[in-house]
């Protein structure tokens, strides 16, 4: 497999931007096109070219604008364009999910021009994904963020287990970005489901004040595969995980097939964005949603965080596409997007002020017990004053004093 050697061709496109008065493509984070030790993630992430009669692409964002390099510019070397050629045919997983999220979401033709038209996602993966929306740019698809906790260390699956489910159908959002009357509210647009599937284990009762957004149901494998062929029946569907490894193990080892059209990882979207891997509570800090620490590893609880988290991660990229074009709109769910994803439940809402009274307790208890302590500490001195009896070693710390 031929390896892409990114310090070679930065130095040389970099050259040619100064010689067709192109703009510096490259941020200025104290970084240098020929830095030796700049790795490939690193520079995928940088804005590459300025096409004619379009916008700054990024190899980020448009890994297939690229192409384009070798006609508008002099042609690079035999070595280069057979490496370059092979890593545009095979993108990593960031780069495959974020052109997909921007395909199912209608906002892959934010920054395209006739010069430079949006690729077919059917080449691009081999097959399309749901049927379009009448009157929008989305794809009929149904969300389903998947979230598995109480595994053992080595994935094992346990005499019993959490499975988070979460559900979004993109008809619902459009139907709420529009403002349709028969739309759900923000409060209810997202379905959730923390189920406890009870293995060898049928003693074991689950606590009922962990999930968020409603109760968790006790069932059986079976029931379990029952209740997850209901939520796709006739549906296109897309499965979201946040690290999908664990995932797709055990429900491969629960022989669950969910049918999905396409798989996306938040962790692998995120890094496309930023860079670098991250946890989920990282992830919900860095796109601004609310949580408690203790909230999270609650298979229900992680599944809903991460369908919001996907929210904002698209209203981030689909931001970020119109900063590089002052023509470019922005696209009309942006605001629809933000208030589900922000949204806090009753619950949650409960949750969060039941903490930090929680907090602030137990601050006062603590306060209170060194008072008490000291109080203590004083009054047993203060006695042995009276009887003379106080060591000799307080006497001379008093004396210090």
């Amino acid at each position: 497999m031929p390896v892409l050697d990114f310090d070679r061709i930065a130095v040389k496109l970099s050259s040619r931007f100064a010689r067709h008065g192109r703009i510096n493509p490259w941020p200025s984070i104290g970084h240098s096109p020929d830095c030796s030790s700049r790795s490939r993630g690193a520079i995928r992430r940088f804005s590459l070219c300025r096409l004619p009669g379009s916008q700054i692409k990024t190899v980020r964002h448009k890994p297939h604008y690229i192409r384009h390099l070798i006609h508008h510019f002099q042609p690079l070397d035999d070595y280069e364009e057979s490496n370059l050629k092979f890593w545009i045919d095979h993108p990593d997983k960031g780069l495959k999910m974020t052109v997909v999220l921007r395909h199912l979401l209608g906002y892959d033709d934010i920054n395209n021009t006739a010069a430079s038209p949006k690729p077919s996602i059917a080449k691009f993966l081999g097959h399309d994904i749901g049927k379009g929306i009448p009157e929008s740019k989305m794809r009929d698809v149904r969300f389903l963020s998947i979230d598995v906790d109480g595994l053992d260390g080595h994935g094992r699956i346990p005499g019993h287990f959490s499975l988070g489910v979460s559900i979004l159908d993109t008809q619902t959002l459009h139907a709420l970005a529009r403002g349709s009357g028969t739309a759900k509210p923000e409060s209810r647009i997202i379905e959730s489901h923390h189920f406890v599937v009870k293995c060898w284990e049928p003693s074991y009762q689950p606590a009922k004040d962990k999930f968020l957004f409603g109760l968790p149901e006790t069932v059986s494998i079976h029931e379990l595969r029952v209740k997850l062929g209901e939520m796709i029946s006739h549906r296109d569907v897309v499965v979201l995980c946040h690290s999908s490894k664990t995932e797709s193990k055990i429900l491969r080892d629960l022989e669950i097939d969910l049918f999905p059209k396409y798989t996306l990882d938040t962790a692998e979207l995120y890094k496309m964005q930023d860079g670098t891997s991250t946890t989920l509570g990282n992830l919900l800090d860095m796109v601004g949603i609310m949580h408690a620490i203790k909230d999270l590893h609650v298979a229900g609880n992680d599944a809903n965080f991460t369908l919001r988290a996907l929210l904002l991660l698209a209203v981030r990229d689909a931001e970020y596409q119109c900063q590089l074009d002052a023509d470019s709109v922005l696209p009309y769910w942006i605001s629809t997007f933000e208030a589900v994803a922000l949204w806090l439940s009753e619950d949650e809402l409960k949750r969060g002020i039941r903490n930090r009274r929680e907090e602030r307790t137990k601050e006062r208890e603590w306060q209170m017990e060194l008072r008490q302590q000291s109080r203590s500490q004083e009054a047993g001195r203060f006695e042995r004053e009276d009887k003379g009896e106080v060591d000799e070693d307080e006497g001379g710390a008093d004396e210090a004093v």
